[in-house]
């Protein structure tokens, strides 16, 4: 069975391999800039974890499918961008997404999970990022505009409103 639950210490050395896994399929398709230099580190990962933010979907047959950030309330990323958000109602933002590969359109199912709490949500991602930008727009996110995250560069930014 699938879910959805918080990271834990347990967990981060297999958090590791995914996010290195993910640089390198970031690299070999067109992407090589967005996570490069072990983003997000080690420390980042462990942050995440400490402060309940950091997540994983597991399998009980497949185990680790997925890991990501989930963070509830202002980013100050998203205060200034380049465009216009569609709302200003509260919202999540999902940071830090990478797949094992074990399992296809995994960030569908965590889309649908995460919005059953009725919050818009907000995400960024490089403009390289071909197939993660795919994904965002089929679960119904809209483009809203350019940010620059803390960690350097350019971002496209959509939003979700949840109905």
């Amino acid at each position: 069975m699938k879910r959805i639950r918080k990271s834990t210490m347990n967990d981060l050395p297999e958090m590791l391999v995914i996010f290195d896994n993910a640089r390198k399929y970031m690299a070999s398709h067109g992407n090589p800039n967005q996570w490069h230099d072990n983003w997000p580190s080690k420390e980042i990962l462990i942050s995440d974890i400490e402060l309940g933010q950091s997540y994983i979907v597991e399998d009980d047959e497949k185990g680790i499918l997925a890991t990501f950030a989930y963070i509830v309330g202002v980013d100050r990323t998203y205060l200034e961008i380049d465009g216009a958000w569609l709302t200003d109602k509260p919202y999540g933002t999902i940071h830090r997404l990478a797949s094992s590969q074990r399992e296809r359109d995994i960030f569908s199912y965590i889309i649908s999970e995460i919005t059953k709490n009725k919050l818009n949500m907000r995400i960024d991602t490089h403009s390289c990022n071909e197939s993660m930008i795919r994904a965002i727009l089929k679960n119904g996110f809209k483009y809203c505009g350019i940010i620059s995250p803390v960690e350097g560069g350019l971002r496209n930014a959509y939003e979700l409103v949840v109905e």
